[in-house]
């Protein structure tokens, strides 16, 4: 990614935190979407940007869902680990650090829907 999208990665990463402190989880979601959405972008990939879009919607609704149940700290913690990573131009680590993150966060999610 540009420097200005990890600037923009980096700003919505510091809104989730800001966010979950102040109890706005609806607010932490938006940023969570909102960086998720800006990485994809930032692949410079239009195909991976668009077929991934789908997914991105549906995994958001299920987001909200669960919004209330679900520790939200260890996500701006790997979010900050993969910023580190592409800052450092080290695509083995962000590919191991977004793997794991939206494994983690699918497990969980998933375990709280009826």
């Amino acid at each position: 990614p540009s420097l200005a999208a990890l600037a923009e990665l980096r700003a919505l990463t510091a809104e989730m935190e800001q966010a979950l402190s102040e109890g706005r989880r609806r607010a932490w979601a938006e940023a969570d979407d909102a960086f998720h959405r800006l990485l994809l972008g930032a692949c410079g990939n239009a195909r991976l940007e668009a077929g991934a879009a789908n997914a991105l919607d549906l995994a958001g609704r299920v987001r909200l869902l669960t919004l209330g149940g679900r520790p939200l700290a260890a996500s701006a913690a790997e979010h900050w680990a993969l910023i580190e990573a592409l800052d450092a131009g080290d695509a083995e680590t962000a590919r191991m650090t977004i793997t794991e993150h939206r494994s983690r966060a699918a497990r969980e999610m998933l375990a709280l829907l009826p």
